[in-house]
Formats: C-alpha cells, structure tokens, sequence
C-alpha cells in the first residue's frame, strides 16, 4: 500500500511494528511524526520488505539449487562409482581441493567448475557485495539523519513546552487586566454610541429650527468684538463733536464742520445699532 497523507494513523502504526521487527528488543529512536518523515520511513519499510521478500526467494532457490546440485552429485558419484574412481584413490589434498571446489561451485550457483565460470560468479557476488553494502550505508545515514532530526524535534518540542507554561502563566496574571479592559471598552462604546445618538438628535433639532451659523458662540464673540471695536472708535469722534459743540454758533464754518461730524456719528450709531440688532438674532 502506498503512502496517503490521509492515512497517516495506519501508516504510522505499520511503521511502528516494522522498526519493532528491525530493533529487536532494543529502544527504538524518537522520531518527527509528520508527513515527510512517515513517508520516508514508509517508502523505506516498503523498500526493506521487497528485499527481504527477494532474499527469501534467493535462499528458496538456493536451496532448491543444492538439493539439485546433490542429486547431480550422487548421479556423478554413481557414475564415478561405476567407473571404479573412488575417492579412497585420489590423495587427501585432491580430495580437500575437490570438496572445496565443489562447495564453492554449489555457494557461486554456477552450472560447471571452469575458469570462466568461477570469475563470473566472483564479479557477480562482488557487485552485488558492493551494491548492498551501498544501501546499508545509505540506509545507516538515512537513519542517522531521522534520529539527529528527532533529537532536534524533541529539544524544540521541550522549549515549547516551557514557552507554552510561562504563556499560561502569563495569562493566568493577565487575565483579570484583559477582562477589566474589555468592560471598560463595552462601557466606552455604549458611552460613544449614546454620545452618537445624542449628536443626531440635537442636530435634527437644528435642523428643524432652521438655526444658521449666525447664532453660534464663535459668530457672537465674533460680533461683540466688532462693536467693542466701532464703540472705541465712536469715542474719540464724540469727543470731537463736543469740543464743535463749543463753537460760537455764528461761525458758518463751524456749523458746517458739526453737520458733517454729526452725519458721521449718526452714520456710525446707525451701524452699531444694526450690529446690536443682528447679535439680538
């Protein structure tokens, strides 16, 4: 079955069983349980099951082979027998060579004991001596590499630990503060939300008096300014006409001065008296 990251669980627990079969009774390494890590493991156990699977039936065929190989050799020992060429006439090194080239011949699973076949068989097992030792190399740095992945793991699992403690300690401090605030801002936004309404309703009433700007304090002070001001300049004026007032009143040209200065004044009372009508608006 091939790797799902929607069956993580399963794939998990048939890793455990297998690193349960490899380690033996031994401790088996912590490791990263996420997506990566159990899909190399299991692409890894998958692996490592084939080959097991291809080595039995390498032994099974082996072991068929030499129960072949041994039928062969009684045939051959008959036919030796047959012939009168028994080993009791061969010497003791002939007959050392003979066991141990026949043993090799059934361990190197070649059809004859020539030359050719010996080397072929030798560079065979040699290959595959280098191949498999390659693989365990790979599979010894691949298991290396997951065991200082987890140790890592486990260090910042541990430091999230204490983070995660002094957090809900912190918290623990904090919370009364933090549900202090939030009364005060529920308070706060009613209170602005009154303050709103309040707003819209004053306005609306403005609206319906059909108030103008002219009435605002600023407009006012605005005004009471602009009298204080004609009020100080009317004084000075006022004391002029007095001394006029003070002329001989046979004097054309005095008489002509007065009327104009009261012309003046009248002009400056008509004014102030329209700026104190506008403030009574």
């Amino acid at each position: 079955m091939a790797f799902r990251p929607d069956n993580m669980n399963e794939a998990h627990q048939e890793i455990q069983v297998w690193l349960e079969q490899i380690f033996g009774g031994e401790s088996i390494p912590q490791f990263e349980l996420n997506q990566r890590t159990l899909g190399i493991l299991h692409n890894l156990m998958k692996t490592n099951q084939t080959k097991d699977r291809d080595t039995q039936l390498i032994i099974k065929d082996h072991n068929q082979k030499a129960e072949e190989y041994t039928s062969d050799g009684k045939l051959v020992g008959n036919i030796v027998e047959g012939l009168s060429i028994k080993p009791s006439s061969l010497s003791q090194s002939g007959v050392t060579n003979l066991r141990t080239l026949a043993n090799l011949a059934l361990l190197l699973e070649i059809k004859d004991t020539s030359d050719t076949s010996f080397y072929l068989a030798l560079q065979h097992l040699h290959s595959e001596e280098t191949r498999i030792a390659e693989e365990r190399e790979a599979e010894q740095n691949l298991i290396s590499q997951l065991f200082e992945k987890t140790k890592s793991a486990l260090i910042k699992y541990n430091s999230l630990q204490k983070a995660l403690q002094t957090s809900e300690e912190q918290s623990k401090i904090q919370r009364p503060k933090i549900e202090s605030h939030i009364k005060q801002t529920g308070f706060l936004k009613n209170k602005a939300e009154e303050y709103r309404k309040l707003i819209q309703k004053h306005q609306s009433q403005l609206v319906k008096l059909d108030v103008t700007p002219d009435i605002y304090h600023k407009t006012l002070v605005n005004k009471a300014e602009e009298l204080q001001n004609l009020q100080q300049k009317l004084t000075p004026l006022r004391a002029k006409l007095q001394s006029y007032h003070d002329l001989p009143p046979d004097l054309v040209e005095a008489r002509v001065k007065i009327e104009e200065m009261r012309r003046q004044v009248t002009l400056l009372e008509e004014d102030l008296s329209s700026k104190i009508n506008m403030m009574h608006l």
